[in-house]
């Protein structure tokens, strides 16, 4: 049975707390937590960890915050399986084809645990169960995403409606439609008919799954990332992918909620032409 990699996208432009966070300075290094000594980067990198029974984790970020990412880890005492730089910012999806790809050269059975390296989980215990819970589902082969119980009629989220729910597996369904950042009367009415999620941006799934709806559904951006990856090159301890996935740009979809503006786009093969074997697993707010 292949191992639970987490995989903590660090994307951001600075801009949700500016001043706070900058371009070169966003929001998931400003250390909110334990007195100030902890960032969010750090709380998201320690959340699934080895001691927990997962894989170390997998780091994709913007090249010029390399060096931020790999103090985080040290102080946060969490050695990356590897640390990939993207030459360019290009959303979710080509980032998780990457880790994808690289998961699967490895550990063909392996699962990846894909998530913004910016959300605050209070109940972590709860958060890990969730995602051995969702890797269980993912192990038949299918895509799982985490929808958030909405407490408001929130404008700047996407959101999931929930469809039948899933044979075998309780507490998980199939995913009936995404909406993009509805207009406030919608999002009242999404609250009120108690069937749609705010779409969290975490994702579990087999890297064999993905990379296969990657390529029934967006094959050139799977050669993208294959080409990004053949063409990486070791870097003090980093591993700088090519410029080929650049010519793939993720679309945007449905947005996440709370996140930062690098990691709010979900998964394209759960977008725009959702497969039959999209699930989601409702968690907490």
């Amino acid at each position: 049975m292949g191992a639970i990699y987490p995989v903590i996208l660090s994307g951001g432009s600075g801009t949700r707390l500016w001043p706070l966070s900058r371009t070169m300075y966003p929001k998931q290094f400003i250390r909110f937590f334990d007195e100030q000594t902890s960032s969010f980067l750090a709380a998201a990198l320690r959340r699934l960890g080895s001691e927990a029974g997962f894989a170390e984790p997998i780091i994709v970020c913007n090249n010029d915050h390399r060096f931020l990412v790999k103090d985080e880890a040290e102080r946060a005492g969490v050695h990356p399986c590897a640390i990939l730089l993207e030459p360019m910012a290009r959303n979710t999806a080509p980032a998780a084809a990457v880790a994808a790809l690289r998961v699967a050269r490895e550990d063909p059975a392996g699962i990846l645990a894909v998530m913004p390296s910016d959300h605050v989980i209070k109940d972590e215990h709860a958060f890990v169960a969730a995602i051995e819970r969702a890797a269980h589902v993912a192990r038949t082969g299918k895509l799982v995403l985490f929808g958030i119980a909405p407490s408001a009629p929130h404008t700047g989220y996407g959101y999931i409606r929930r469809g039948e729910p899933l044979a075998g597996f309780a507490g998980a369904y199939a995913v009936e439609r995404f909406t993009e950042k509805p207009d406030r009367e919608t999002a009242a009415a999404y609250l009120q008919a108690g069937t749609y999620f705010w779409n969290s941006g975490i994702f579990v799934f087999a890297a064999r799954a993905f990379l296969d709806e990657l390529a029934r559904l967006e094959p050139s951006m799977l050669d993208a990332a294959r080409q990004a990856l053949s063409g990486a090159r070791e870097d003090l301890g980093f591993r700088s992918t090519s410029a080929g996935a650049t010519s793939a740009p993720g679309r945007r979809c449905g947005s996440s909620a709370p996140t930062t503006r690098g990691a709010t786009r979900c998964a394209e093969t759960l977008c725009s032409k959702p497969p039959p074997i999209a699930t989601f697993i409702p968690i907490g707010r």
